[in-house]
């Protein structure tokens, strides 16, 4: 079993707290203020989830290329898909459930192939699940990006500029050709948005294959920390359609370098802490399910009459995410871990 990284618990719990107040307070505190901004940075936390995902999951491939010389596609593809899609589905299955009994709103097939991020406009339920798609569909994309890498040695270089640059490209043709600030295909597209999966996936090569460079490479990460602060700060002043074409290039870059500073690096304390791996290890449940916290919170409030209130945003809705996360993730995604260990076990001959 690896052992994991307490410093990457931490980055994981940040990510899905910068998710869930974004979608907790974005509709209740007044636009245009301070607080207001700074809620706004939320959707960061999504950018911040992808590099992750890139990182762990190169690194995965990476390390199996290094050991056995080769990458059992089928076993690697196959202990994602049992690790990620049971809880997914189990999500779907709630979200559906409530639209249903709510509205009576018929069912998208395109939740069942993961092409609802290319809808205009989205679907109108299970919404957090377009970033699933995007991960989903890297999964597919990376044996085959990764293959012609080793194919064909001299393109690797250019091939990695290439997966981190496109979708900034592809963005800024975008402003040309739709709508890109509506909600739906040019913010939710897979090709529009793996800025961040791609740089983690070549800062895993970085980590497994070359090791004298990572470690440069981490010293400058931790000596000019600023420099991720200030991209962070640049983030923070964009705004519309320049926000919409750089925020995922320069988020990725920002969590990047944070990453590259402390993966793997002593950690501290907190990043050790009971809560701080409560988090990380529940981050998926509560992603899935924290939109249904939320709109039970909401109905709850309707019906007291109550709005805006200091009292449900920062005692009931927290109480609300928290349990219906461990609930899912006792009931579905620790089971469906589990699973996937009997079923399909690690590489080890």
């Amino acid at each position: 079993m690896s052992k994991r990284d307490p410093n990457l618990d931490l980055l994981r719990a940040l990510a899905i707290v910068l998710v869930v107040v974004f979608h907790t307070f974005n509709p209740r505190v007044p636009a245009g203020g301070l607080l207001d901004s700074l809620v706004q940075l939320g959707p960061l936390g999504v950018d911040l989830f992808f590099v992750l995902s890139g990182f762990l999951i190169g690194r995965l491939y990476w390390r199996e290329q290094s050991r056995f010389g080769n990458v059992d596609i089928p076993r690697f593809l196959g202990r994602r898909w049992l690790r990620t899609l049971p809880p997914y589905f189990g999500g779907l299955v709630l979200a559906y459930a409530a639209v249903y009994a709510s509205r009576r709103e018929p069912f998208d097939w395109r939740y069942l192939v993961f092409l609802q991020n290319y809808a205009f406009p989205f679907p109108a339920y299970f919404s957090v699940s377009w970033s699933l798609c995007v991960e989903e569909h890297f999964y597919i994309a990376l044996p085959l990006l990764l293959y012609l890498t080793r194919r064909l040695p001299r393109f690797e270089k250019p091939l990695a500029i290439a997966a981190c640059t496109a979708p900034l490209l592809l963005r800024l043709a975008s402003v040309w050709t739709g709508d890109p600030l509506a909600h739906g295909y040019y913010q939710t597209a897979t090709h529009l948005n793996a800025d961040g999966m791609a740089l983690g996936v070549v800062l895993s090569a970085i980590c497994v294959r070359s090791p004298p460079a990572w470690a440069r490479l981490q010293a400058l990460a931790r000596r000019y920390a600023a420099a991720a602060v200030a991209v962070g700060t640049l983030l923070w002043m964009l705004n519309g359609t320049p926000r919409y074409v750089l925020e995922p290039f320069l988020a990725a870059i920002a969590w990047g370098w944070l990453l590259t500073a402390v993966a793997d690096m002593p950690s501290t304390r907190f990043a050790r802490s009971k809560m701080v791996y409560a988090l990380a290890a529940t981050s998926y449940s509560v992603y899935l399910t924290h939109a249904l916290a939320l709109h039970l919170a909401e109905r709850l409030e309707s019906r007291a009459g109550i709005t805006k209130s200091a009292v449900v945003c920062l005692l009931i809705i927290p109480a609300l995410i928290a349990t219906a996360g461990a609930g899912f993730y006792l009931t579905v995604e620790r089971p469906a871990i589990q699973a996937r260990d009997r079923l399909v076990g690690r590489r080890t001959i």
